[in-house]
């Protein structure tokens, strides 16, 4: 079971406008482990100590996109097994019947 990169958008003002962001789900993958001097957390604990309104929301979206993709496993159609990320990871597609699946916004 792989990890979908997902495109999350592309900043329009701030410090660094035109930066493009991406999330990748890295939580199945036991062997992983962060950088020397970094750890996981959870994005309540650490949500409170972000200097910028617009990180949490970034967080938030990675965090939700994730988890569907996560959830997503299945076809809503045929029931197949075969879904993968499409879309810039915005998207599941069925490799059996061609189906798509979106996540709520």
């Amino acid at each position: 079971r792989g990890s979908a990169t997902i495109f999350l958008g592309t900043s329009r003002s701030g410090a660094s406008p035109g930066l493009d962001y991406f999330a990748c789900d890295v939580s199945h993958l036991e062997e992983y482990a962060p950088p020397p001097g970094a750890a996981f957390q959870q994005l309540r604990s650490v949500g409170g100590a972000l200097s910028r309104d617009e990180d949490a929301g970034i967080l938030a979206a990675a965090r939700g996109m994730a988890v569907w993709h996560r959830a997503a496993r299945f076809c809503q159609s045929c029931g197949s097994g075969d879904m993968a990320p499409s879309k810039a990871g915005n998207a599941r597609k069925c490799g059996a019947c061609g189906a798509g699946a979106y996540p709520r916004i």
